[in-house]
């Protein structure tokens, strides 16, 4: 609670850098494998080379960790990770295999203290769009067709 309220007042304890997104999404894996294996869930990346974003580091690991380990907690069998250009557009995308979330609850996902299943504090998507959209970037959900869910992540071409 005490970091998402800092993310809304304080742009002092923001340090924005290039990050190159493969390293960014190889560090995220790193710290998620041990948890995916314990639960039987695959890690896939497929990350476009020299693509890169302006934002703080250790705050966009936090967030793509937040839809990384919701992932792995929710996914039958896999998680996957892309990055790549889409138009002119960064895109960073986490989905799982899962049973997806609610119709009830997709509007509000982002909101503080909505839980979904498994839920813990019902504020890791909330920080996690607190970090992108102070990045410049925006991030939105859905079901997917078959199953799971897809969060989709955007920054400008010149984030």
């Amino acid at each position: 609670m005490i970091l998402l309220a800092k993310l809304d007042s304080e742009q002092a304890s923001y340090h924005p850098k290039q990050i190159n997104v493969a390293a960014l999404v190889e560090h995220v894996a790193d710290r998620v494998l041990p948890l995916a294996a314990e639960d039987h869930v695959t890690l896939k990346k497929e990350v476009a080379e020299g693509m890169y974003i302006y934002a703080d580091e250790e705050k966009m690991l936090r967030a793509l960790l937040n839809l990384v380990v919701n992932g792995v907690r929710h996914a039958h069998s896999v998680v996957k990770i892309t990055a790549a250009m889409n138009g002119k557009q960064k895109m960073l995308v986490v989905e799982d295999d899962g049973e997806g979330i609610s119709e009830e609850l997709l509007p509000h996902i982002f909101h503080r203290f909505v839980k979904g299943k498994q839920g813990e504090t019902g504020l890791g998507l909330a920080i996690t769009r607190a970090i992108i959209e102070q990045s410049g970037g925006k991030i939105t959900v859905e079901n997917k067709s078959d199953e799971g869910a897809r969060f989709v992540i955007l920054f400008p071409g010149n984030a």
